[in-house]
């Protein structure tokens, strides 16, 4: 009998699985998610007030509210051109 294979468009680290032995599926029916661990990226909500002076390719730091006391290096690669309302 061959075992199915799932393959990722990147690689990284499985979390949240939601699947127990025999379990069957659904097809499109997700099952965990994937954190690639090559290019960890973060969606910021900025008020629409603090976006004046954000630009494509910007330097920033990012500060987390779970780690406050430790600040990562980013680069803006992009700025959604609508708003979540």
């Amino acid at each position: 009998m061959a075992r199915p294979e799932i393959k990722a468009p990147t690689g990284g680290t499985v979390v949240n699985l939601r699947l127990q032995v025999g379990e069957q599926l659904r097809a499109a029916t997700p099952i965990f998610a994937l954190v690639s661990d090559s290019r960890p990226w973060v969606d910021a909500n900025l008020k629409e007030t603090t976006l004046t002076h954000v630009a494509i390719g910007q330097r920033v730091d990012v500060v987390l509210d779970i780690y406050p006391k430790v600040t990562w290096k980013g680069v803006v690669e992009s700025i959604s051109p609508a708003t979540g309302a």
